[in-house]
């Protein structure tokens, strides 16, 4: 068994949805079974990191606006193309007509030419021609001063995370969780939190190189696509721990249709929870 290291995790604002503030410049957007992430000041120039589900927008969009008041992304950055990822890109574009990137290697997926193999079965990424572009061959990230891509295959081909150098700030995606994958009551609660595997890889040699490539990083916060964000000195030596334990034998799977019907669940909930207006923003900045 994999001994904890001291860190912190960083509570949700609420199990169902809301925004927490993990720099004064990073927003985290809780929404019913992923976070997606706000990069920029408040009421400045900002970008959306991941979409979420199809179901997702309009809590996306209340969320943006609590930060950012009326003013629309300069781009949407994808960390990858799953459909609880980018599910509500379409929908956002509706209203934000703004330009949408991904990794290169990830284009595939994204223009219909490819579909993720994910375990026996095979899923379609939202088509997303004509608004999908590759992100610069340099790293950069557009319209996000400091921030850095990464690229981090093994979940998908063309999986990025993003990186800024200045204060150690690690946006994940699915490269790791902080939610036990193969317990669908843990992806709701986000507890225990501790690093662990993505749900699926496409090439767990990859997945398992990228976990060592991040954990060089050092980072002091770690914000992932499923589960609490992680900080503290302890944080690289857990990431780390993790890659020396990534080939052990996992535990039992829950029932295939476990995870599907707590997502249908936790998304109806989600909705409810959304349209009385109770979306609650809460500041955790460092």
């Amino acid at each position: 068994m994999i001994k904890q290291r001291p860190f912190q995790s960083l509570p949700y604002p609420s199990m169902l949805g809301g925004t927490r503030l993990l720099r004064p410049d990073v927003a985290q957007i809780r929404l019913p079974i992923v976070n997606a992430y706000l990069l920029g000041q408040p009421g400045g120039k900002w970008v959306l990191v991941d979409t979420g589900t199809p179901l997702d927008a309009a809590m996306i969009r209340r969320a943006a606006q609590k930060i950012h008041g009326k003013r629309p992304p300069s781009a949407i950055i994808l960390t990858h193309g799953h459909v609880d990822h980018a599910g509500s890109v379409k929908k956002l574009l509706e209203q934000w007509p703004v330009p949408v990137y991904a990794h290169a290697n990830e284009l595939p997926f994204l223009t219909a030419q490819r579909k993720y193999q994910m375990g026996r079965r095979t899923s379609a990424a939202p088509d997303l021609r004509p608004h999908i572009q590759a992100l610069p061959a340099d790293g950069t990230v557009p319209h996000a001063a400091g921030w850095h891509t990464i690229p981090s295959p093994g979940h998908t081909p063309g999986h990025v995370s993003l990186w800024r150098e200045s204060d150690r700030t690690l946006i994940v995606g699915d490269a790791f969780s902080t939610a036990n994958a193969r317990s669908p009551l843990t992806l709701l609660t986000g507890e225990p939190a501790q690093v662990g595997h993505a749900f699926v890889y496409m090439s767990r040699s990859d997945g398992r190189e990228t976990v060592r490539r991040l954990a060089d990083l050092a980072p002091e916060l770690a914000s992932v696509g499923h589960g609490k964000a992680l900080s503290g000195q302890g944080l690289p030596e857990a990431i780390q721990e993790h890659f020396r334990h990534f080939d052990d034998p996992a535990p039992t799977s829950p029932s295939p249709l476990a995870l599907p019907l707590l997502t249908l669940a936790a998304v109806a909930v989600g909705l409810v929870w959304w349209r009385r207006n109770r979306f609650i923003t809460h500041t955790d900045c460092r």
